[in-house]
């Protein structure tokens, strides 16, 4: 036990009891034979550990540089594609070496079309990547667009 006018409680912020802590009662201190104050924590870990946040992961900085490519597609129309199903697709089609994409640009033109715009970086784990590479699939994810959307690259 601890000293009635010397203790407290560790409560979280939805309410959980996580434990307690405090100056060791006097005559427990006397029975184990410590002459001096102690104070001591008691914690319930399985409150303490369902109320802990996730641990942070953490990831090694890359070795090899990124590469990155904006692509603007123009679409309008009565069966234009979202956004959205766009994304999907340019991810689809991107592969594995595509490490994000953003939509960093919407550009609505007077006749009712608008223009997306999308930044791709693109990344390997073991090498740099050549221009041919990127360019590759820069070329199919472009055919990939344009062909199932029935949409065109914007271009300058």
């Amino acid at each position: 036990g601890f000293e009635p006018d010397c203790h407290g409680t560790l409560v979280a912020d939805g309410g959980a009891v996580l434990g307690e802590f405090g100056e060791v009662a006097a005559a427990l201190r006397e029975n184990l034979g410590i002459p001096a104050p102690v104070f001591a924590a008691v914690l319930a870990l399985d409150a303490v550990g369902a109320v802990a946040p996730a641990p942070t992961r953490y990831q090694a900085l890359p070795r090899f540089p990124a590469v990155e490519r904006d692509l603007a597609f123009v679409v309008g129309g009565g069966q234009a594609p979202t956004a959205a199903q766009i994304e999907s697709a340019l991810r689809e089609e991107a592969g594995p070496l595509l490490r994000r994409l953003v939509l960093f640009d919407v550009f609505p033109f007077p006749d009712g079309r608008s223009s997306l715009a999308w930044r791709l970086l693109f990344q390997a784990e073991d090498r740099t990547l050549t221009d041919n590479e990127v360019n590759a699939i820069q070329e199919r994810v472009v055919r990939r667009i344009t062909e199932t959307f029935h949409i065109t690259l914007r271009s300058g």
